[in-house]
């Protein structure tokens, strides 16, 4: 036979009804982050008493809050529990005793919620091994990868109650964020790539990972370079200096400042920011991101001379503009390795800075490499670079020369088959 519990009588006293007492049990259990909620039903059952067994432990605690009783003496007929608040040292004991048992129950529980260390590691690989494969893969088959891979670290998260394990989760969050926004951006969305560089910049805050925060604020300036925002990019590009002091990480954000300034043909600033980028490289600090991972997150000597000769491709200085694509195609030969992103962009620079001389041959000779590019790497920034190379073609030259008009048929159909098309069913 049942009887009325002591948590009864206090909700009598109170002048509570069911729905009161669980209202306020909600209530409380909201302002102790706990995740538990009962129903009238379940209160009417704590104080008619009798119960078999004791409620789930997050909801001890939170009755223990709530009355200031251990939930054995709540839940307890009213007239016992009476007699055990009167009847001292051995019951006390037994508080203690089993006040620390919940702890250990509780460390236990927490412990269990821990992600072994080769689980940990391959979410790690998989991240490094697609920012070092990202070059060579179709940007569709990146995009296709890194929401695989995001998807299955996010799901991780869950699994452990480690502080330092859910900072590495972040890191790879933020890495595998940064790798959709170059592959989005790739593609033609311009929007998904600015949303996944915020996010990468959004858990590099979280963590305070300076490298991660100047990359991807590197790159949101970079979207908004082509995007046409050029005062946006140099706000985004400034930003990110503030993360780092010098080497790659700095060296990077300064190109890209560079050319949005040379987007504005402000030839002071962008040389200026030119200057900032070589001072930040000879600095030669290292960071796991930008050196240690590298592949995309990297800017080594290819990218640097690339980025440079789109600097001067904007500010009109041809021959400048020749030397600094030729930098780039000459490192990437001494590397042993072609680069299908970069090369053609180069090339595409080239032939920009032959037009700014005036060279339609020499122009027309670069342009071979480039428009031979399958569609699936046909990517947006070498999309934009052909159709620079279009502008000068057609402003700077006569449209009736017959090179100038090959050269022009050919650039349309190139450009009428951008990489971002092969998603279209």
């Amino acid at each position: 036979m049942s009887h009325p519990t002591l948590l009864a009588e206090i909700s009598a006293k109170r002048r509570w009804s069911s729905d009161d007492g669980a209202k306020a049990f909600r209530a409380m259990a909201r302002e102790m982050g706990e995740d538990v909620e009962i129903s009238e039903r379940t209160w009417n059952r704590w104080c008619r008493g009798g119960l078999r067994k004791r409620p789930r432990m997050a909801c001890c605690r939170v009755l223990e809050r709530m009355f200031g009783k251990p939930v054995e003496v709540l839940l307890a007929p009213a007239d016992s529990a009476d007699r055990s608040a009167e009847s001292g040292p051995a019951d006390i004991t037994d508080m203690l005793t089993a006040a620390a048992e919940e702890s250990t129950a509780h460390l236990a529980q927490v412990e269990s919620l821990a992600l072994g260390p080769v689980t940990l590691e391959q979410a790690a690989d998989d991240a490094i091994r697609l920012a070092r494969a990202y070059a060579a893969l179709p940007p569709a088959q990146a995009l296709q990868q890194g929401v695989r891979l995001r998807r299955r670290v996010a799901e991780l998260l869950s699994q452990t109650a480690r502080p330092a394990q859910h900072r590495d989760l972040y890191l790879i969050l933020g890495q595998l964020c940064g790798l959709l926004s170059v592959a989005s951006f790739d593609l033609g969305d311009t929007g998904a790539a600015t949303a996944h560089a915020r996010a990468a910049w959004g858990y590099g805050e979280l963590i305070e990972h300076d490298a991660l925060r100047a990359w991807a604020r590197g790159t949101q300036a970079l979207i908004a370079y082509w995007e046409g925002r050029p005062n946006a990019a140099v706000r985004l590009a400034r930003s990110g200096r503030g993360y780092v002091k010098g080497g790659t990480g700095l060296m990077r954000v300064c190109y890209i400042e560079a050319r949005a300034h040379s987007y504005q043909r402000d030839h002071v600033r962008a040389r200026q920011a030119l200057e900032d980028a070589h001072r930040a490289r000879d600095d030669r600090r290292h960071d796991e991101l930008h050196d240690g991972i590298a592949g995309e997150f990297g800017f080594g000597p290819v990218r640097q001379a690339r980025c440079e000769s789109s600097v001067h491709v904007q500010l009109g200085n041809g021959a400048e503009a020749v030397q600094a694509a030729g930098r780039a195609l000459e490192a990437m030969a001494s590397s042993g390795r072609r680069n299908l992103k970069l090369a053609p962009q180069a090339h595409a620079d080239m032939a920009a800075g032959y037009l700014l001389q005036d060279a339609p041959d020499a122009a027309a000779e670069q342009l071979r490499n480039v428009l031979s590019v399958p569609a699936q790497h046909r990517i947006t920034g070498l999309i934009e670079r052909v159709r620079t190379v279009a502008d000068l073609a057609g402003g700077r030259h006569a449209a009736d020369t017959p090179l100038v008009r090959e050269m022009m048929d050919q650039i349309h159909d190139f450009m009428n088959a951008p990489a971002g098309r092969c998603l279209v069913p």
